[in-house]
């Protein structure tokens, strides 16, 4: 459901009481939960803010167990669901809770199964991730005839196979892994006269990294130029898939040019193939899950996607665990390995803060000296990250900027990036290098001239220390 609030105990006045979850009849008398804060307007028979404990359960057993801890009122089979309330809690706070104590040869045992939600015709109840144009909600008095909430009773389809509740992703929250109610499917929910929100790549990544078949497009408008708007905004949407790590291809579209009873069966078809293409439970860890994602991505060498989820990887790289650590480096350094990705990575690498080895800064920097046909993409962001190390002892970007010097012509590109960086970043095995480099080329007076001309300004920042 989109909101419950609190619940409240209550009993069904008489016959006519249904349950809004499930639609079957509350026995008048009998214990019951209520939901006041749930609009009842425009819900046909499920025009009832009353539901069935169990029903209750399933909606929200945050919701369930606060009313338990603030209310003691003794019912049927209270003691049995109470106890079902808060092991589904218990399991939800311990998948999604990730312990920075934990060692990385750390093996953590497989949590005990969990009985999942189901609905009273036993079908499983499974979340949806969704995002998109539309507003879950309007200011009063409103309505959106294409928004999912005008069509769907508290967010919720239902199929011959599944019962469907879906998330609006909104942050990384929303991701929380639920046991007992796994997700299934992510939705793309877009309007034909509006734009295409390329602000949710990350979003679309976050998708891939669970496990999930590629999103289901749903995209609806009316009008004499609908049908190339349309196609217009499939082709901008799978691109978007495409850039979150998806098979472009694999997005199944469904379009119609309202918000009803058509569109919800078809949606309903979509959901069920993509729900049995989710193989086995979801990793509930998101920072292995997202370096999985990165290291599969840099092998197929999709570049959007590789920076997506490479722009997710270094928001977490500082807190992560050492091997975890070391994997994002080995993933990165291997996307720079390839020539037609290496920009673009090197831009998430160095606008970011995660903190790089020497080794890791090294082995980028003999990659764009070494290789002629290379960029020098970033050199002069690698030599001030180096610089920032107050490492001046070691030689080893020395070494390899003395190697370019004597490698190359005296006027070549590499060349001048040494030249460059050497006068702050020599020690003296690279200034002896430099010295019997100038006497062993005496007759190459462009090559003279660069070393002299290093090692005068290495000199003057010396004298200025």
């Amino acid at each position: 459901m989109l909101f419950v609030g609190p619940f409240l105990f209550s009993t069904s006045p008489d016959e006519s009481a249904l349950c809004r979850r499930c639609g079957e009849a509350v026995a008048t008398g009998r214990t019951c939960i209520a939901a006041p804060q749930l609009a009842v307007s425009g819900l046909g028979k499920y025009r009832s803010n009353r539901l069935h404990p169990a029903c209750a359960l399933d909606v929200s057993a945050e919701a369930l167990v606060a009313l338990f801890d603030e209310d003691s009122l003794v019912f049927d089979g209270r003691e049995a669901l109470e106890a079902v309330a808060r092991e589904r809690l218990a399991r939800r706070a311990s998948v999604n809770c990730r312990s920075k104590k934990k060692k990385d040869d750390d093996v953590e045992p497989d949590p005990p199964a969990i009985e999942l939600a189901r609905d009273p015709r036993g079908r499983p109840r499974v979340r949806v991730l969704f995002v998109g144009s539309g507003s879950w909600s309007l200011p009063s008095g409103e309505a959106d005839p294409f928004s999912l909430e005008e069509v769907l009773r508290d967010a919720t389809l239902v199929s011959s196979k599944r019962e469907y509740v879906f998330v609006r992703h909104s942050s990384g929250n929303s991701l929380a892994i639920d046991p007992s109610q796994p997700w299934a499917a992510c939705v793309y929910w877009q309007k034909v006269d509006n734009g295409v929100a390329w602000a949710h790549g990350g979003k679309v990544a976050d998708w891939c990294a669970l496990g999930l078949a590629a999103p289901i497009l749903v995209v609806l408008g009316a009008g004499a130029d609908v049908d190339d708007k349309r196609d217009a905004i499939v082709q901008q949407l799978r691109k978007l898939a495409a850039k979150g790590g998806f098979d472009a291809d694999d997005c199944p579209v469904v379009a119609s040019p309202t918000v009803g009873a058509g569109l919800v069966e078809a949606l309903a078809l979509a959901l069920d193939e993509r729900a049995d293409q989710v193989s086995g439970e979801l990793s509930s860890d998101r920072v292995a899950r997202t370096i999985d994602q990165l290291e599969a991505l840099v092998r197929e060498g999709r570049e959007e996607a590789v920076v997506a989820t490479a722009k997710k990887c270094v928001r977490f790289f500082n807190r992560a665990r050492v091997a975890e650590k070391s994997r994002i480096l080995d993933a990165l350094f291997a996307a720079i390995a390839n020539k037609n990705i290496a920009p673009s990575v090197l831009d998430v690498v160095f606008a970011s803060r995660i903190t790089l080895t020497t080794a890791w800064l090294v082995a980028v920097a003999k990659l764009q000296l070494e290789d002629g046909a290379r960029r020098l993409a970033h050199f002069d962001a690698l030599c001030i990250y180096w610089r920032s190390l107050a490492n001046r002892g070691d030689e080893a970007l020395p070494a390899l900027l003395v190697d370019a010097i004597e490698r190359e012509r005296a006027g070549s590109e590499r060349a001048k990036m040494a030249a460059k960086w050497l006068p702050s970043l020599a020690a003296a095995e690279s200034v002896a290098r430099l010295k019997a480099l100038r006497a062993a080329s005496s007759k190459q007076r462009a090559k003279v001239a660069l070393v002299d001309a290093i090692l005068a300004e290495h000199a003057k920042i010396r004298r200025a220390k």
